[in-house]
């Protein structure tokens, strides 16, 4: 049994809980569900949505014990207090095998000294961030692009461990409504209204249903229920799916359900979206582009049949189990560096 201690900012129950969350969420309680100890640390969600309840301190979800140290700006100073606490008191390294700092810009500043190893899972890594002379040892990415930053910061090529977003094999009916029917996941509001302008004054009847209702956030995107870009009945009966900005890993599981999908070419829709082969590809904020996209997987249901079937295919190369394998095997596999374990940056 490995015992390990997660470091992430926000847990999966967070309301703003995105991507980052729902991938830790989906890999460790795999590994919890294999028989080790998984202790999460996040912070405390600051204002919440009218009628919903702050989340207690501390609680077991999931076959994990989630420790929420206090709100957002604070959230980094706590952890290295906690750490240098459960340092002193030799806890840290009687307790855990493995601290994961799971990073989405800047890393986390550990104590002096750690008594147990680290291991970064990065999904983003700010450009300002360098490796140490000597890094001690494997580094996750959960990107291709995330890999490059790593590289670029100065990780030989051999101590970068690529384990993907995965797709958790949703079941939806092969069968498409009998009407034309496009479901929106997250994007622009803005843009997506103008593609749907231009897409009517081709002569396309289509309904459309909004992954949950569109709220405008700073800088324009929609903000989506928790749950909602990763839920199949969603989608149920859809003959396209978009996965809007901000949305795009949930291309995997659209197409892990059999449905062709579309996905702005941003650095995140090439990640999870094989232009022609499991969807396509539309330039970002350009309306015109779009609209032709739905235009023509709307006439071409042969084109939708053969994109849905590459989407599935893939997606049953590249699921949350295999992930999840790849980072407990690199924890596993992690050699000891004590007395004094150095952290990478």
């Amino acid at each position: 049994m490995k015992r390990i201690l997660v470091f992430s900012s926000r847990d999966w129950l967070d309301p703003k809980a995105g991507p980052v969350e729902h991938y830790v969420h989906a890999v460790f309680s795999w590994i919890a569900a294999q028989g080790n100890l998984v202790v999460f640390v996040s912070h405390q969600a600051g204002f919440l949505p009218l009628g919903k309840r702050r989340r207690p301190r501390m609680e077991i979800v999931d076959d994990m014990q989630i420790v929420r140290l206090g709100i957002r700006p604070v959230y980094r100073r706590m952890t290295k207090l906690l750490l240098s606490r459960l340092q002193k008191t030799g806890k840290l390294g009687s307790k855990f095998d493995v601290l994961v700092d799971v990073v989405d810009g800047l890393p986390l500043s550990l104590p002096e000294g750690l008594e147990i190893e680290v291991l970064p899972l990065v999904f983003r890594l700010d450009p300002r961030v360098a490796a140490s002379e000597q890094p001690p040892g494997p580094v996750i990415a959960a990107t291709q692009h995330a890999a490059e930053q790593i590289a670029r910061a100065g990780f030989p090529l051999s101590h970068i461990v690529l384990a993907p977003f995965g797709a958790s094999g949703l079941v939806v009916s092969d069968r498409e409504a009998a009407a034309p029917m496009l479901v929106i996941v997250g994007g622009k509001p803005v843009l997506l209204r103008r593609a749907l302008r231009l897409l009517q004054k081709k002569g396309d009847r289509v309904s459309v249903s909004w992954c949950g209702v569109p709220r405008r956030r700073r800088g324009g995107a929609v903000k989506l229920p928790q749950g909602c870009a990763q839920d199949g009945e969603a989608w149920r009966g859809a003959w396209i799916v978009y996965c809007g900005a901000g949305s795009e890993w949930s291309a995997l599981e659209v197409g892990a359900s059999g449905l062709p999908v579309i996905c702005p070419a941003t650095a995140e829709g090439r990640e999870f979206v094989e232009h022609g082969e499991t969807g396509l590809l539309v330039a970002p904020d350009r309306p015109h582009e779009l609209a032709d996209c739905f235009h023509l997987l709307l006439e071409d249901s042969s084109l939708r049949r053969r994109l849905a079937e590459n989407a599935r295919r893939r997606a049953q190369e590249r699921t949350w189990n295999q992930t999840a394998g790849l980072i407990l095997a690199a924890i596993e596999n992690l050699q000891p560096s004590r007395p004094s374990c150095q952290p990478p940056w």
